[in-house]
């Protein structure tokens, strides 16, 4: 099934990515979610993270969150994520709607989104372009 698919392709990524694991993702989680509190709705602007918003720890200076879904809401609060949930919710609903159309796209759209619970794939290059292009033909799909 996609959703197995999904799974199974995230946890080889991240593995291959982080031979250790999750690793030291989870402290940086937590830093992200204590600068997230000191501005919660409207985030502090996009690509802030290493240069307007400095986040440290023992080991150094974070660059990255390494989930894109803290680094949005980071970026652009709750009032940003809210919106990006919204579009997802809209893009299920009318996946439902219309299927089976668009299901051979699905488990790379899963697969990215579930992935980037864990890393940053709109963020890198070649899978932000895979991505876009996922997601864009996903939604012409079921918009038609």
């Amino acid at each position: 099934s996609a959703s197995m698919l999904s799974v199974a392709g995230a946890f080889l990524f991240v593995r291959a990515l982080d031979p250790a694991g999750l690793g030291g993702k989870p402290a940086i989680w937590s830093l992200a979610l204590d600068v997230i509190r000191t501005n919660p709705w409207t985030g502090f602007g996009l690509n802030v993270v290493g240069y307007q918003v400095v986040m440290g720890s023992t080991v150094g200076r974070v660059e990255m969150i390494y989930s894109e879904w803290l680094q949005w809401t980071l970026e652009t609060g709750v009032i940003g994520l809210a919106l990006a949930l919204v579009y997802l919710g809209w893009l299920t609903w009318r996946v439902v709607r219309t299927w089976p159309v668009g299901v051979s796209l699905l488990a790379p759209a899963l697969m990215t989104l579930l992935l980037s619970l864990v890393s940053i794939p709109f963020r890198l290059v070649p899978t932000a372009a895979l991505s876009a292009l996922w997601l864009g033909r996903l939604h012409a799909e079921v918009s038609a």
